[in-house]
């Protein structure tokens, strides 16, 4: 994973500690977050985002099951997830560091969009601290 991931996380988990301050603090910045997304044109008349938002635990743990059932995965998907598998006992048994996995294109565009968005994320927090603050 990420080194700066992580760095950023050992810091405020070192500076907050959960504390009431930072648990506010993300929920603010989450509050906000979760705002923004639903004000999005092609995002605010989707039914799972209205899911999300509306329901109990109850029904978001049915609509979980309904889409991350194993048989709703491609092919491609059960092949990677057998083959995940088959490296991680491998490794297990023989006591051997994780090789190296083959990357697609579009699994690299993906992480470096993860990474941004890792970024982004950060930003917006930082703002929304000091709108929080201010306020």
């Amino acid at each position: 994973m990420n080194n700066k991931f992580y760095e950023y996380f050992f810091f405020w988990q070192k500076k907050f500690r959960f504390t009431a301050e930072f648990i506010e603090m993300r929920r603010a910045a989450l509050d906000i977050f979760v705002n923004w997304i639903a004000l999005h044109p092609e995002l605010q008349h989707r039914e799972d985002l209205r899911t999300f938002l509306q329901a109990d635990e109850e029904t978001m743990e049915i609509f979980r099951f309904q889409e991350t059932g194993i048989f709703k995965a491609k092919a491609a998907e059960l092949m990677q997830m057998f083959r995940d598998v088959q490296s991680k006992v491998s490794d297990a048994v023989l006591r051997k560091e994780k090789p190296v996995e083959e990357t697609t294109p579009e699994y690299e565009k993906l992480k470096h969009y993860v990474f941004e968005l890792e970024n982004h994320l950060a930003e917006a927090q930082k703002h929304a601290y000091r709108l929080v603050k201010r306020h």
